[in-house]
């Protein structure tokens, strides 16, 4: 398993065609700010993983209060994703579902939501050949807080986005991590122990969005 440095795509990518389309997000939460992550699939218009900062109503916000499930998705109306892919700033009229969209999740709020800022894009290189290391890109989102997001492989893989405070990290300095590890059993409680074992100064790890289904 590598943990790489903050990793972008290429600003001058040209793009196109047009991706649009019905474009689901996971939505979470870190320290109270909102945001999504594009649920991404090996094929175009969906081949991108891109991570938001969105602004929520504050109807939506206490909507979310209610929720039953641990996951929360994001469905927008039809729109080009390639605004995303650009880091543009939008609103967008969106439902929010208490679970997955399209897994039986229950929609409890409706209402314009703000695409304010995109902190990392990658595409995804379906026909790469498949390696035997589980990537994870460092993503700070402010001094305190950064995710970890999975670098999706060819088949099978797996999205994978967990939180970590640096105040729980005896050395916050390293920005690069690095232990072998096999992927042959995708699991989400051995993906966990093997961050925790890539960062052992880090006290606590919170994994935020687990998707397999999507990935075989």
């Amino acid at each position: 398993m590598a943990l790489l440095a903050n990793f972008y795509l290429a600003a001058g990518e040209v793009h196109k065609h047009s991706r649009i389309g019905s474009h689901g997000m996971a939505l979470f939460l870190v320290d109270e700010v909102a945001y999504v992550s594009h649920m991404p699939l090996y094929g175009f218009p969906h081949d991108v993983q891109i991570l938001y900062q969105v602004e929520l109503s504050q109807s939506m916000q206490q909507d979310l209060k209610e929720a039953q499930s641990d996951f929360l998705s994001l469905l927008p109306e039809n729109f080009d994703l390639n605004m995303m892919f650009e880091g543009k700033q939008f609103d967008i009229p969106s439902v929010l579902y208490d679970g997955h969209f399209e897994r039986g999740g229950r929609p409890i709020s409706d209402s314009l939501v703000t695409f304010a800022e995109r902190i990392y894009l990658r595409k995804l290189e379906p026909n790469t050949a498949q390696s035997n290391d589980s990537n994870y890109a460092i993503v700070n989102i402010n001094s305190q807080q950064t995710l970890l997001v999975h670098d999706i492989q060819s088949r099978p893989s797996f999205d994978h986005i967990v939180s970590l405070d640096k105040e729980d990290c005896a050395d916050s300095e390293e920005e690069l991590y690095e232990v072998s590890a096999t992927t042959d059993k995708i699991d989400q409680a051995q993906q966990m122990l093997m961050l925790k074992a890539a960062l052992p100064t880090c006290a606590r790890l919170t994994s935020l969005y687990w998707e397999t289904q999507d990935f075989r």
